[in-house]
C-alpha cells in the first residue's frame, strides 16, 4: 500500500490469529504475525526511504552529478548522499573539531552524531560516510515505529500509520535519508517521550541525554518533559515520585561537557554560540526580524525561492501548531512546540526552518488525529497530492546540489 493511499484510506491495521502454545505452529504463527503486524507500523517509511534513495543514485548517474570526494574510496554512491552540513559531520567524524588552522564553525554541529559515525566506521569498511547512512537508516526504522506507536496511543492503530506516512511525505524528509543528524534526534526524541509518558523516568532521563549529544534541541525536549514530570507528580501518577525529577538533570551533561571541551580549546564560553553568527549569521533578534527576513529571502526582488518560502510557511505553520496545542491544554506538547517557535522567531534568519519540522513530534500526532476521523478522506487526499510533488522536488534539488536549507 503506498503512502498517497494510506493516508486516503487510514491503512490496514492487521490482526493475525496463531494457535495457542508457546512452541510448534502455533509459536511460528504468532512470530510471523507479530513481524507482519511491526512491518505493516513501518513499511510506508522504509518504501518512501527505498524511493528517496534509489532517486538520489538514479539522478545522480542520469545527470553525472559529481563531487570532490570526501573518501574516494568509499565510491561515488556514497557521495549522493553527502551535501552541505554533511561535510561538517564527516569533517568531525574524520578529523575532529579544529583539524590544523580551522577554528570555525564546525562547532556548531554537536558531537553526538560524528563521534557515532566514528564508532560505527569499522563495521562498513572504515567509511565514515556508510557509517552515517547505517545510522540514518536504522534510526529512520526505529523513529516511524515509536512515531506509530505514539500516534495510536492517542488516536488508534490508523492515525498511527498517517503519522508515519505524513512524517515520510514531509517534503523534507530527504534529510532522513542522508548524512545527517535529522532521523538519530527524532528517534532518541520519540523514545524519551515514550518512555517518560509511562512513568519510566530514569530510562527516559537517559535517551534523552542522546538527544543533547546530538543537537541543541534536545533542550527544548528536556523542557517539555519537565512538564509532563510535573503533570504527573501533581496528578499523582502511581510509580512516580518527586526525586525522579532529578533523571532530568541527566541531559544537560552532554551539553555541559560538550561547552566546558569547548572552552578548553577556544578560551570561550561562547564558542558554540560564536560559530552560529559567523557561520550563518544565526543571532538573537525581536521576533518580526526573523519573519521580516524570511519574506525578504522567499521574495527578494521578484525571485521566489522555494525553500525560502517552506521556512517561512513552516514556521507559521508551527506556531498555528503551537496555538492549537495549547487551546487542547497539551501542556508538554505545547511547551516543546513553543521553545522550538520562540528561537525560530526570534532569530536573524529562519534558514532550515523546513527541515526542523522533521523534529516536531507533536505536530505528527496532532496531524494524525485529526485525519483519521471520519469524513477526512479528502483532506487526506489533498495533502498526499501537495506533498508527493514537492518531496520529489527537494529530492531532485539535493542530488543536483542547490541549497534546500
Amino acid at each position: 500500500m503506498s503512502a498517497s493511499q494510506v493516508l486516503a484510506e487510514g491503512g490496514p491495521d492487521p490482526v493475525v490469529e496463531s494457535e495457542p502454545g508457546g512452541s510448534g505452529p502455533g509459536g511460528r504463527a504468532r512470530w510471523v504475525g507479530g513481524a507482519l503486524e511491526a512491518w505493516s507500523r513501518v513499511e510506508i517509511w522504509v518504501i518512501s526511504r527505498v524511493a528517496v534513495i534509489a532517486s538520489l543514485l538514479l539522478l545522480g548517474s542520469m545527470l553525472k552529478v559529481t563531487d570532490q570526494p570526501w573518501d574516494a574510496s568509499a565510491g561515488w554512491a556514497a557521495h549522493r548522499f553527502v551535501s552541505f552540513d554533511s561535510g561538517q559531520f564527516l569533517r568531525i567524524a574524520q578529523e575532529g573539531y579544529f583539524p590544523g588552522p580551522v577554528r570555525c564553525c564546525s562547532q556548531a554541529f554537536f558531537p553526538g552524531y560524528p563521534l557515532l559515525m566514528r564508532a560505527v566506521a569499522p563495521l562498513v569498511g572504515g567509511h565514515e560516510i556508510w557509517a552515517g547512512m547505517l545510522i540514518t537508516v536504522i534510526a529512520g526504522v526505529v523513529a516511524a515505529a515509536l512515531l506509530w506507536r505514539l500516534a495510536a496511543d492517542h488516536g488508534g492503530p490508523v492515525a498511527g500509520q498517517i503519522a508515519v506516512a505524513a512524517l515520510a511525505l514531509n517534503p523534507l524528509s530527504l534529510f532522513m535519508a542522508v548524512v545527517y543528524s535529522e532521523a538519530l534526534f527524532v528517534a532518541l526524541a520519540l523514545g524519551a517521550w515514550l518512555l517518560a509518558s509511562r512513568g519510566r523516568w530514569w530510562w527516559a532521563g537517559l535517551v534523552a541525554a542522546g538527544t543533547t549529544a546530538v543537537r541543541v534541541n534536545g533542550l527544548f525536549l528536556v523542557g517539555a518533559l519537565a512538564v509532563m514530570f510535573l503533570i504527573q507528580l501533581y496528578r499523582r501518577r502511581p510509580g512516580v515520585r518527586w526525586y525522579d525529577g532529578a533523571a532530568l538533570v541527566i541531559p544537560a551533561v552532554p551539553i555541559a561537557a560538550y561547552f566546558a571541551w569547548l572552552h578548553a580549546q577556544t578560551g570561550s564560553w561562547s564558542a558554540w554560540n560564536d560559530a552560529e553568527k559567523l557561520g550563518w549569521d544565526r543571532r538573537l533578534a525581536a521576533p518580526w526580524t526573523g519573519l521580516a527576513q524570511g519574506w525578504s529571502d522567499a521574495f527578494l526582488n521578484g525571485r521566489i525561492s522555494v525553500p525560502a518560502i517552506a521556512d517561512l510557511v513552516a514556521v507559521l505553520v508551527g506556531v498555528a501548531v503551537t496555538v492549537a496545542l495549547v487551546l487542547l491544554r497539551r501542556w508538554p506538547e505545547a511547551a516543546y512546540m513553543g521553545m522550538n517557535m520562540v528561537v525560530l522567531a526570534c532569530s536573524t534568519t529562519l534558514t532550515s526552518s523546513g527541515r526542523y519540522t522533521l523534529t516536531w513530534i507533536p505536530m505528527y500526532v496532532l496531524l494524525a488525529e485529526v485525519l483519521a476521523k471520519p469524513g477526512r478522506r479528502w483532506l487526506r487526499v489533498l495533502l498526499a497530492t501537495a506533498a508527493i510533488p514537492l518531496l520529489v522536488f527537494f529530492t531532485g534539488a539535493w542530488a543536483l546540489r542547490w541549497f534546500i536549507g
